[in-house]
């Protein structure tokens, strides 16, 4: 699904590498992160399964993956899509898969029941 530079899914996926790299050194990206493990570690205990929608490079669907939650990233943009799958195959995070979508999605009736949708 490829979609040109000007469209915001094309966009995303030609700055991915970038994206993703700022969580190392944005404060503000890093506080986001603080934030959502804390959110996580409060509201996301007893779930089996999770909906990452809008997952980006996967970081939070990371997140959720290693509290050994089960979890499908979506996104649109397959460049993010390519870091989530590299970044979850080096933590070893088999329980996690990604898929490319553009929301909103038409026709969901092929997903499961989730415990947990972000």
């Amino acid at each position: 699904m490829s979609a040109p530079a000007d469209d915001g899914v094309g966009f995303y996926s030609e700055i991915a590498p970038d994206f993703h790299a700022s969580y190392s050194w944005d404060a503000n990206r890093r506080e986001r992160m603080r934030v959502w493990d804390e959110f996580f570690d409060r509201y996301a205990r007893g779930a089996a399964f999770a909906y990452d929608v809008g997952c980006g490079s996967g970081v939070l669907a990371c997140a959720l993956a290693g509290r050994g939650i089960e979890c499908i990233g979506i996104d649109g943009a397959s460049g993010m899509l390519a870091i989530a799958r590299r970044i979850a195959g080096e933590r070893g995070l088999a329980h996690l898969s990604f898929q490319q979508h553009r929301l909103p999605i038409s026709d969901t009736s092929e997903f499961r029941p989730a415990d947990l949708v972000i």
